[in-house]
């Protein structure tokens, strides 16, 4: 048979029901093979980059691998933003990058030559540092093993994405099957991620000795299908809780144990809570310095660290940083399981109940006094009353900048939602790709995305796909007329010189209704505390919809770390 159909039937074989691309001379094959086969849907994006986001968002809601397709060249280029957030926030995705024929291919011949044959691109040399294998094929009988190796290096240990590079004249190649090779996976250490006797001995010690005790949860629980036992050690010891932006949407933030989220961008009473418990159980969870703050030795100052993740580099990066430590490379749903087991005999003090419960009191993010603005949207207002309208299943995804710092810090999860984002690459332009790819997840359902007015600009493109589809995605477009976060940055360093973040110093950002009516897609605003009642009307649109919020120029992320601050200087 043909290989291109081979690998569009090996893709329908391991249960893909979408794949995003775009076209191109180096991929035509595969995209021939796709749209005749019935089993799978290519959704066609208007940009490479959008295509590798829309596969990003589909595998973190179906918690499966996603799938991307390209040409060589800037094909494959144009797809990389999209690849390293899936890379950094440990997204499985397989990446089909075209190439050229092999006997236009530089290597193995003229090694040191730029370029061979037109729109050749070193894809392997491009991709290495922000995917965990990248492959060439270079012989006909190895595509199976490939495909194989891909699929299962994508999900083992830290998942992650990998990149097939696909030579055109091997597209195009006739295979037989009986002569191809299969992928036998190598045992190694590398992928031993069971977790030692000695460790939850140690672990129940010190968690035994505890009086203050917090567990915060990370996206590891949720990538290691550990939900359910991490819930049962919080509710059978009565342990709070607090969580990473990754995690944030594992368990609901009603909970009555939920003590909210922490770092450089967080609220108040989760920061208060890290630097005065005197233990801390860290699981599925890297620990990156929006969660530690820049001092990291101060990090849980009084408090026993117990760190568990499956990436040993990650563990590694503590050491002789970190006082009062247990670094414990681990499956988290087998540590805590292994944990459940044992009699812990933890005896939490009352008065640490009683005094995270005042800090929230003491500390809300949405104060009362914001209601009262008469001017503007408040966002902080807005969110509340978002989480209010929302329902569960809903999926809800900001972007990068202010609308993403004030969603975590603001917005309140129910039972069954995804609060989806790219956590640690946190580029512009990401939310309404990834919406699209979270909607065809969902049998094209519901997705609230959320858009800063300069992250819209950014694939304002696939709006066009939005509409084609007729995806029932809502765009809330925090319009606060320049980039906020920037403006900040520049208030806190540069004497509030803002260069290239306002359309009077640099800037030039589109007429949000007039290009959204351009697309064909529907529109609503709200312009201050009196409209916010129409969020009602948007959610229940059956249709795609652009809802601009107007939000005032001046607004600010509040609370916020100064750079250099402790966590509890907040």
């Amino acid at each position: 048979m043909k290989m291109s159909d081979y690998v569009v039937d090996f893709l329908v074989e391991k249960n893909v029901k979408h794949i995003f691309g775009l076209n191109g001379a180096m991929i035509v094959h595969i995209f021939d093979s796709l749209e005749k086969n019935n089993n799978i849907e290519l959704i066609c994006m208007n940009h490479e980059q959008a295509a590798s986001m829309a596969a990003d968002g589909y595998s973190r809601v179906t918690e499966d691998i996603g799938v991307c397709i390209s040409t060589s060249g800037p094909g494959a280029t144009n797809l990389i933003t999209g690849v390293a957030n899936a890379y950094y926030d440990s997204i499985p995705l397989i990446v089909i990058t075209g190439q050229n024929p092999r006997n236009q291919l530089k290597y193995p011949i003229y090694p040191d030559l730029r370029q061979r044959g037109f729109q050749e691109m070193d894809v392997e040399s491009l991709y290495k540092s922000i995917s965990k294998k990248v492959i060439q094929i270079k012989n006909k009988n190895d595509i199976k093993k490939v495909l194989e190796e891909a699929f299962f290096e994508a999900k083992i240990g830290r998942p992650g994405p990998v990149v097939i590079d696909f030579p055109d004249d091997l597209q195009r190649a006739e295979i037989n099957i009986d002569e191809l090779e299969s992928f036998k996976p190598k045992t190694s250490i590398k992928y031993n991620f069971k977790p030692r006797n000695r460790d939850i001995d140690i672990s129940k010690h010190f968690i035994d000795k505890s009086k203050k005790p917090v567990i915060i949860i990370g996206s590891g629980v949720r990538l290691g299908k550990a939900k359910k036992q991490v819930l049962e050690l919080i509710e059978k010891y009565n342990i709070p809780f607090l969580v990473t932006w990754g995690g944030k949407d594992i368990i609901s933030n009603k909970h009555p144990l939920y003590s909210g989220t922490f770092g450089t961008i967080p609220t108040k009473y989760g920061n208060l809570v890290i630097q005065n418990s005197d233990l801390i159980l860290a699981l599925g969870t890297r620990l990156d310095m929006h969660n530690t703050g820049t001092d990291i030795k101060d990090f849980g100052r009084n408090a026993i660290k117990i760190i568990v993740d499956v990436d040993e580099q990650e563990l590694f990066k503590f050491f002789n940083v970190l006082p009062k430590i247990l670094c414990i490379k681990a499956d988290v749903k087998e540590f805590v399981e292994k944990l459940l087991n044992k009699n812990i005999n933890i005896k939490i003090n009352n008065d640490w109940y009683k005094q995270i419960k005042q800090w929230i009191i003491d500390n809300p993010v949405c104060k009362n006094e914001y209601y009262n603005k008469k001017q503007y949207v408040n966002p902080y207002v807005f969110l509340k009353e978002l989480s209010k309208y929302s329902r569960e299943n809903d999926i809800i995804i900001p972007e990068a900048g202010a609308n993403v710092c004030q969603t975590f810090q603001g917005y309140d999860i129910k039972n069954n939602q995804r609060l989806i984002t790219s956590f640690n690459n946190s580029p512009m332009g990401t939310s309404i790709p990834q919406a699209i790819g979270c909607s065809f997840a969902t049998n094209k359902g519901d997705v609230l995305a959320i858009v800063g007015d300069g992250g819209f600009n950014l694939n304002i493109q696939e709006l066009a796909v939005v509409k084609k589809h007729n995806l029932p995605i809502k765009i809330f477009v925090f319009d606060n007329h320049g980039y906020g976060m920037m403006k900040q940055t520049q208030d806190d360093w540069l004497n509030s010189n803002y260069v290239g973040s306002t359309n009077k110093d640099g800037l030039s950002l589109p007429n949000i209704l007039e290009i959204s009516k351009a697309y064909g897609i529907d529109i609503e605003t709200i312009n201050n505390h009196k409209e916010i009642n129409k969020i009602k009307r948007v959610l229940n649109y059956k249709k795609p919809m652009v809802c601009i919020i107007n939000i005032s120029p001046d607004q600010r992320i509040y609370p916020k770390l100064l750079f250099g601050r402790k966590l509890d200087e907040i």
